[in-house]
């Protein structure tokens, strides 16, 4: 949809305003496997509506910590594994545009209160933030 940084709560508000208005695409269906390896990236904005689409839930085949609050927003990080009920891990997609792309640090997080907390996994070594 687009590629950017969303900082504040207007610039949220002026992309689902620009989607609103077809001024930048919205997401209508769920990525494929390949979409999702070229698509999801450090940057990437997607908007949907959840009548259009049909998504009522957004997946990506990442694996994301527990959300934590930074502002006006849930931040989570990706995490290369998560212990899974009987013990095990469950890890993440892997493939080359996944471990390529460029990723956001924590030290991109300037919340505390986003970098603390169980996050019952692994944070990946470079991994994606989302809000």
């Amino acid at each position: 949809s687009f590629h950017g940084y969303v900082k504040t709560r207007v610039d949220a508000l002026q992309l689902l305003y620009a989607a609103h208005q077809g001024i930048i695409p919205r997401i209508t269906r769920r990525l494929d496997n390949t979409e999702r390896h070229s698509m999801i990236k450090s940057g990437a904005v997607f908007i949907f509506c959840g009548e259009e689409s049909g998504i009522k839930r957004w997946t990506d085949g990442l694996l994301w910590s527990s959300s934590r609050i930074d502002g006006d927003f849930r931040v989570y990080r990706e995490i290369s594994q998560r212990a899974g009920s009987r013990g095990g891990y469950k890890k993440a997609y892997s493939g080359q545009a996944a471990s390529n792309s460029p990723r956001l640090t924590s030290e991109n997080v300037r919340s505390s209160n986003a970098q603390s907390g169980n996050y019952q996994g692994i944070f990946k070594p470079k991994g994606l933030m989302k809000k």
